[in-house]
């Protein structure tokens, strides 16, 4: 077992492809193609790792003139959130072996599958679900947490996230709640999103 989070990683070193058209219509590979850059990351005391590898800022996605590249490369370089608002983003993120993330909820509806490994989900009361490789989950902006029940093995879950409105039930708005994993700034960008 590696001892730390760098050292994990060290094997694990995914690319990312992006496809575009030249001039003359040809299909090409983007220059921005690559290595995807993972950032460690503390939440609340339990590292982690997460590679963001592609970013969309509107829906529908414009894709000519490279738009969504550009503007992915200018977040890049100056994240003001880590779901654009009315746009989705792409993620791995790694945990570590024994890994536990507090109960958070996010604004965003989140597609994940487990790549490697296996998570427990942890939801309010008690209740947990354990997801394996291959397994997919939907999450709807529920308060959730995770835990990697393997003390040797590392967690890996490729996610595809949407910047969502605040669920209401009732009169009720919930909202996002990311005191306990450590995270004070919105995940979605600050600008008001439920209107």
């Amino acid at each position: 077992m590696a001892s730390t989070l760098e050292e994990a990683m060290a094997p694990f070193a995914p690319t990312v492809t992006i496809t575009t058209h030249d001039p003359d219509c040809s299909v090409a590979i983007h220059p921005s193609s690559g290595p995807i850059q993972f950032t460690p990351v503390d939440l609340a005391g339990q590292p982690a790792a997460h590679g963001t590898f592609y970013t969309a800022h509107t829906l529908p996605v414009v894709l000519s003139d490279d738009d969504d590249i550009k503007r992915y490369a200018a977040w890049t370089a100056a994240p003001d959130c880590l779901i654009p608002q009315d746009g989705v983003i792409a993620v791995y993120d790694r945990f570590p072996p024994s890994a536990e993330v507090a109960m958070h909820r996010t604004q965003s509806l989140d597609f994940g599958v487990v790549v490697e490994g296996e998570i427990e989900l942890l939801l309010p009361g008690g209740a947990t679900k354990l997801l394996r490789r291959g397994d997919v989950i939907v999450q709807r902006e529920t308060e959730h947490g995770w835990r990697n029940p393997s003390r040797e093995n590392e967690v890996l879950i490729f996610y595809v996230a949407l910047n969502a409105k605040p669920v209401r039930i009732g009169d009720q708005v919930l909202g996002e709640n990311l005191k306990a994993v450590g995270l004070s700034a919105p995940l979605a960008s600050s600008k008001m999103r439920d209107h």
